[in-house]
């Protein structure tokens, strides 16, 4: 689902400042977000409240599509 919003975003004339998952080598944190206007939080039940949590730290609107 990730994927499919990133595209149409991407075909909307959003820029996408930061794509992250687990594996982005490095554990989000609020400068990851510097450039960001606003998040969408689409990830595994496990990691989103992490997740929100940064981007609430981080003064950052969120859009949380996570199911589960």
């Amino acid at each position: 689902m990730g994927k499919a919003i990133d595209a149409i975003a991407t075909s909307m004339g959003h820029e996408i400042v930061l794509r992250y998952s687990g594996k982005n080598g490095e554990k989000l944190s609020p400068a990851l977000l510097a450039d960001a206007e606003v998040a969408i939080e689409f990830s595994v039940p496990d990691a989103a409240l992490y997740n929100i949590g940064v981007c609430v730290e981080a003064g950052i609107p969120v859009v949380c599509g996570t199911t589960g």
